[in-house]
């Protein structure tokens, strides 16, 4: 009896950790001992890092909107991800200063350490140049054809056809290479987007916010359909150079310490959209479903413990008469 006991405890304690190291993976993207090493302030060493690299330059995209934008008018660069840029500044107590170029050329700035940090979804051809943070939002990547296309379902369909793409675009990657894709190189999906618009391209394939952005904007929403299955659906982060990895100990220690605080979750609710509001729900999902799996773990040792005690009263009743 008392074996069961203690074994019970045991897996009651097992259950425990492992229940909140994964509710933090969900809310944080932190395990238990990085949420007990990130939750302390900036060691010397750290403080140090910061000091060697002030101030660090954000390489960012000059035309992903609602992502991030620049207005050549106003000189004003603004978007979502320049949001966490200026986040990420006031949390480090450092100043970082924003250059929106080309995506490409963004990409080629920053494996050149003119630049010292930049968005983007981890790969293992990134992972080659660069170093990776812990996640800061999700991003889909979809497919767009005309409205009339009905040819089109999913990423093997594109076969034979001519498709336009960011140049530098993750999604790149993903289009098989032995399905004679013909791939268009624009500068941004506003280009692609017109490709497609006078029917130079079959399809273009670009991020959801993006895409969606200039269809709802630029174009008529009727005209085009966006496949229902997206091609990939990943966690964005920072990247620096190999060479700058250091940098990545105080950017994971300020990412986390905006995510508890409620910061990442404002500013995605000030851009909120399609993209957010589903990944959340997702989300959502996962944590309430998580919740449920390890309510039926305690109602069941609970029944157990309760058969136990029941067992041994009777039995000690019994053992007396």
């Amino acid at each position: 009896m008392k074996k069961r006991v203690l074994l019970l405890l045991v897996l009651i304690l097992a259950l425990l950790i492992v229940y909140v190291n994964k509710y933090l993976e969900l809310e944080y993207d932190v395990n238990i001992l990085e949420y007990i090493r990130f939750s302390s302030g900036y060691t010397k060493e750290e403080i140090e890092i910061i000091e060697h690299y002030k101030p660090l330059i954000y390489g960012g995209n000059i035309n992903e909107p609602p992502l991030g934008i620049y207005y050549e008018k106003n000189k004003q660069y603004t978007g979502l991800v320049v949001d966490f840029i200026n986040a990420l500044s006031i949390e480090l107590e450092t100043p970082i200063i924003s250059q929106p170029m080309v995506w490409n050329q963004a990409l080629e700035a920053l494996a050149e350490r003119k630049t010292n940090l930049c968005d983007m979804v981890p790969s293992a051809a990134r992972a080659k140049v660069f170093a990776f943070s812990s996640p800061i939002y999700k991003l889909r990547g979809v497919i767009v054809v005309k409205g009339s296309n009905k040819k089109v379902h999913e990423l093997k369909d594109i076969k034979d056809m001519t498709v336009a793409v960011q140049k530098g675009d993750y999604a790149i990657e993903l289009i098989p290479a032995n399905e004679n894709v013909n791939i268009i190189y624009a500068d941004n999906i506003s280009e692609a987007m017109n490709l497609l618009n006078i029917n130079q391209v079959d399809a273009v394939i670009g991020d959801e916010p993006v895409v969606r952005y200039y269809i709802n904007e630029l174009f008529y929403f009727d005209d085009y359909r966006i496949l229902e299955k997206p091609i990939y659906e990943c966690n964005c982060a920072f990247a620096v150079p190999k060479e700058q990895e250091e940098l990545l100990k105080v950017i994971n220690k300020a990412i986390f310490g905006m995510k508890r605080k409620g910061i990442f979750y404002s500013i995605e609710a000030k851009w909120a959209g399609h993209h957010n509001s589903s990944l959340k729900e997702n989300k959502n999902i996962e944590k309430l479903r998580l919740n449920i799996v390890v309510f039926i773990f305690f109602a069941v040792i609970i029944l157990y413990l309760a058969y136990l005690w029941n067992r041994s009263l009777k039995l000690l009743v019994y053992a007396r008469t």
